[in-house]
């Protein structure tokens, strides 16, 4: 999320933004930061209980974050 947010503030800089993309993209940034927060929680908690549904949470939340970095790093 740090290289992102560098990226972001570089991409701010370099490119012309249309009005409120660049706090749009920012809470993008913020919200996935506390999504990839709570699932490593969740992970950590899933493999330390052994609890199956736990970790299935877990790799279900992987989806989403996935998505945000590629959204985030590669476009």
């Amino acid at each position: 999320v740090t290289v992102s947010l560098i990226l972001l503030y570089y991409k701010k800089y370099q490119m012309i933004y249309p009005d409120g993309y660049f706090e749009l993209e920012f809470l993008g940034i913020v919200f996935l930061a506390i999504l990839q927060k709570f699932r490593l929680f969740t992970g950590s908690k899933g493999n330390k209980t052994e609890t199956s549904l736990i970790t299935f949470f877990f790799i279900l939340l992987t989806i989403p974050c996935l998505g945000g970095h590629v959204y985030f790093l590669a476009l």
